[in-house]
C-alpha cells in the first residue's frame, strides 16, 4: 500500500506488487519520487484550472500527482490501452477518490482509429507495453483512436509516453495540436537501428 493525500485527507491505496511497474513505490532508487524533475515540471506548467492529457498513463502516477495538488480545479484525461494496466489505473483513481478530476480512457491514441495489438516485451513490466500492427504471438487486441476525434476539452499540457509510437499520436492529433498548441512533454524512445 501507499499513502495518497487528497483535499487534506490521507488514503491508503492498495496496489499489485507483482506488476513490476509499481517498483517506483518501493525501490530505494525512487525514494525521492518517480522522475522528480518531470513531476516538478508538470507541477510548474499545468495551470490550477488546466486540462492535462496523460497519453500512456500506465497506472496514473502523473495524473494522481496533479490531481492531488492543493487547489487543482482542472481536468485530467488518462489514456491507457493495455487492459490489465487500465484496471490498475481505474483502481488507483477510485481508491484515491479523484474520479471528478481524472477521467480514464481504455484506448490507444494513434494515427488512425480502429484496432491494434499490444504486448509486454519483457512479459512483466506494464510500463513497457508496446503497440504493434503484428497480431501474432498471443498479443492483446486493443482499440485505437485519434486526438483529433477526441471530443473533450482541449489540453493545456500533454504527457505522451507510448513506447516508440509518439509520432503516431502526434499525426493523429495534428489538427488539435495546431489549433490549441498545448505544451507537450514526450518520451523519445528513438530506435537507433532505424535512424
Amino acid at each position: 500500500t501507499f499513502l495518497y493525500t487528497f483535499n487534506g485527507q490521507q488514503k491508503r491505496i492498495r496496489f499489485n506488487p507483482k506488476n513490476a511497474t509499481f517498483n517506483i513505490l518501493y525501490l530505494k532508487a525512487f525514494s525521492l519520487g518517480y522522475e522528480p524533475h518531470i513531476s516538478a515540471l508538470f507541477d510548474l506548467i499545468t495551470p490550477p484550472n488546466g486540462v492535462f492529457y496523460d497519453v500512456g498513463s500506465n497506472w496514473g502516477w502523473f495524473s494522481l500527482l496533479l490531481a492531488s495538488r492543493p487547489g487543482f480545479q482542472g481536468k485530467i484525461h488518462a489514456f491507457e490501452p493495455f487492459p490489465p494496466t487500465y484496471a490498475d489505473l481505474t483502481s488507483m483513481v477510485e481508491q484515491a477518490g479523484v474520479g471528478n478530476a481524472i477521467t480514464c480512457h481504455n484506448v490507444a491514441m494513434m494515427e488512425q482509429a480502429g484496432s491494434a495489438s499490444i504486448y509486454l516485451p519483457d512479459h512483466i513490466h506494464s510500463g513497457c507495453a508496446t503497440v504493434t500492427s503484428d497480431t501474432g504471438g498471443g498479443k492483446t487486441v486493443i482499440r485505437t483512436s485519434t486526438l483529433d476525434s477526441f471530443s473533450a476539452e482541449p489540453p493545456d499540457v500533454m504527457k505522451v509516453d507510448v513506447e516508440g509510437n509518439e509520432l503516431s499520436v502526434f499525426k493523429g492529433g495534428s489538427g488539435m495540436l495546431q489549433k490549441h498548441k498545448p505544451i507537450i512533454v514526450f518520451e523519445n524512445k528513438r530506435d537507433r537501428e532505424n535512424s
